[in-house]
């Protein structure tokens, strides 16, 4: 990366708001650049925690993509998305994150909805080397109603995840009673074992 996408990149992880400022002010086309990755640093934001950056990002001309739009939850934005596009439902974001994914982990559940509605498969995988599903993101929110709505359209309980990690283990390992018991009633395999040997 250059100097100046180092910068941002170090001050989009920090938060420093009047940083990100600063660089998009001196580098204006900073503001659509993205990662090595392929992801853009207004997902990199929302990912580091620190969403509120991504209001700097659209003041200085960041149109939000179908991506960013569900990461941070805009509603709005996503129903022109699929409304334009009902394909946009199975998209996969540059970084390997199928948009239901991303709407499950970051706990916007009319969103999961909508995708869902419009024909997202609730079993998909990340396509990058964490190969999550949106039933890994549920069960690792502690989110049992969206577990138990993913299994009901048909998501694997056993799928595995980096490290052969199911959802059995991450509600286990969380004490999620809760979706330990959902997934037992879907036939989660309670002998499978991760990558080592857990």
């Amino acid at each position: 990366m250059s100097d100046a996408l180092e910068a941002l990149a170090a001050a989009v992880r920090k938060g420093d708001a009047q940083a990100v400022e600063a660089l998009l002010d001196a580098d204006p086309t900073l503001v659509n650049a993205r990662r090595p990755d392929g992801s853009s640093f207004v997902l990199f934001a929302v990912y580091s925690g620190h969403a509120g950056l991504v209001d700097t990002f659209r003041e200085h001309g960041r149109s939000l993509d179908l991506f960013e739009a569900t990461a941070v939850g805009d509603a709005l934005a996503v129903r022109a998305f699929l409304a334009s596009d009902p394909a946009a439902a199975k998209a996969v974001s540059p970084d390997g994150f199928p948009v239901l994914g991303l709407a499950v982990f970051f706990g916007h559940t009319a969103l999961a909805e909508l995708f869902l509605a419009a024909g997202a498969d609730p079993g998909a995988p990340a396509t990058n080397a964490l190969k999550v599903t949106p039933l890994h993101a549920a069960t690792s929110r502690g989110d049992a109603p969206m577990v138990k709505r993913l299994l009901e359209m048909g998501a694997n309980p056993n799928a595995r995840q980096q490290s052969g990690w199911t959802s059995l283990h991450n509600a286990a390992s969380q004490g999620s009673v809760e979706i330990v018991r959902l997934l037992r009633a879907n036939h989660a395999d309670v002998s499978a074992r991760t990558d080592d040997g857990k």
